[in-house]
């Protein structure tokens, strides 16, 4: 129960401290070269659909690129994986501490939480990016020429809908402060898209919902979901973003979309690595991925079965590390190999995806 606690305590810690980190990163092309005075309704008049960018309101322009800091799916993307990266430090720290077995137990439950919720911020980056071909809505105003040409539904929405959502239902100390932290940063984030003309109402509305909705999902079905879920977003994006003959670039574009997934594709890739890994050995075996994440940190469902995989697991690490010197424990421990092997892969397609943008790789550009 204690340690289940201190976990528990840890977990929000860092979710907090995320939610923070990204108030002061910026995120990429918020701010145009020109200020236009005024903006047509690219998809009509209606409340759901209209533009409501008006630059002359100085006091909610102010407020919005205030607010535009907070949180963007790149930023959280990258973060997440900085806190994996970051997390062996401490192993590293308790190699020799009396309480090591203890601190390695925190460890691999810590990471994985992080590995599913970097999944589950990639939705943001793929499937997103997928629904814009699906739906091909335009972006509300028709000043906004230099960002993208889709906007439903809005990615930054979904990404605060999927960090509030977890917020929302985990809430893991001071549970109402923290509840009404996730509400506030979904309001927050959807008032600054429309606001800025990036989105409108209906669009946002859409995103924070479906965000809200896939982190439900992903935490409540079993964890092989998620590989296949992943292959139906990488066909889904594939195919749609490519059959869609109005989605053409110019050399560069920094509004590429096909080069937008396959960065966002690298990040999945990275989680279900890692995923794999982390049930590997010591975590109770592959068999592991038949339950749901929420179940793993929750003593309400199937404990038994659980807890006699993982005691039998350690009781076989701990018997085989007896002969093993302390480096190569903990190596084994933290998996920092496999990890540094797995972001080398990550960073590989991530430059993938910038040659596709800078030479125009299989999409259509002008001439």
């Amino acid at each position: 129960m204690i340690t289940r606690r201190l976990h528990t305590h840890t977990v929000g810690v860092l979710f907090v401290l995320l939610s923070w980190v990204c108030m002061f990163v910026k995120s990429e092309g918020n701010n145009t070269d020109t200020e236009p005075t005024e903006c047509g309704n690219v998809n009509g008049d209606l409340f759901f659909n209209r533009c409501f960018y008006k630059p002359s309101n100085t006091f909610l322009m102010l407020m919005a690129n205030n607010i535009v800091q907070w949180v963007n799916p790149r930023t959280l993307a990258i973060t997440t994986l900085s806190m994996c990266l970051c997390l062996p430090a401490l192993l590293i720290l308790n190699n020799h501490s009396s309480w090591y077995f203890e601190v390695r137990r925190k460890f691999h439950a810590t990471r994985l939480v992080l590995i599913h919720f970097l999944y589950r911020i990639s939705y943001s980056l793929v499937l997103d990016v997928a629904l814009y071909a699906v739906f091909r809505q335009r972006r509300p105003c028709a000043c906004m020429t230099n960002y993208s040409r889709y906007g439903m539904p809005s990615g930054d929405a979904m990404a605060a809908g999927i960090l509030g959502g977890y917020l929302l239902d985990k809430a893991p100390f001071f549970k109402w402060a923290t509840r009404f932290m996730g509400l506030l940063l979904i309001a927050s984030v959807c008032f600054e898209r429309v606001i800025l003309g990036y989105h409108s109402v209906g669009q946002v509305m859409a995103g924070a919902s479906i965000g809200v909705i896939l982190h439900f999902y992903a935490t409540r079905v079993p964890q092989y979901f998620l590989f296949l879920d992943a292959i139906i977003q990488w066909i889904l994006g594939a195919v749609m973003l490519h059959i869609d003959k109005s989605l053409v670039y110019t050399p560069n574009d920094s509004n590429n979309l096909w080069a937008w997934f396959l960065w966002g594709v690298s990040f999945q890739i990275f989680a279900l690595l890692m995923l794999l890994k982390h049930f590997k050995q010591g975590n109770g075996g592959r068999r592991m991925l038949r339950y749901n994440v929420y179940s793993m940190d929750s003593s309400a469902l199937v404990p038994s079965e659980i807890d006699h995989l993982l005691l039998n697991s350690e009781m076989q690490s701990q018997s085989q590390r007896r002969s093993e010197s302390e480096d190569r424990k903990l190596l084994q421990d933290s998996d920092i190999i496999f990890m540094l092997v797995c972001l080398v892969f990550l960073l590989g397609i991530n430059f993938v995806s910038q040659l596709s943008q800078y030479y125009g790789w299989l999409v259509t550009t002008t001439s």
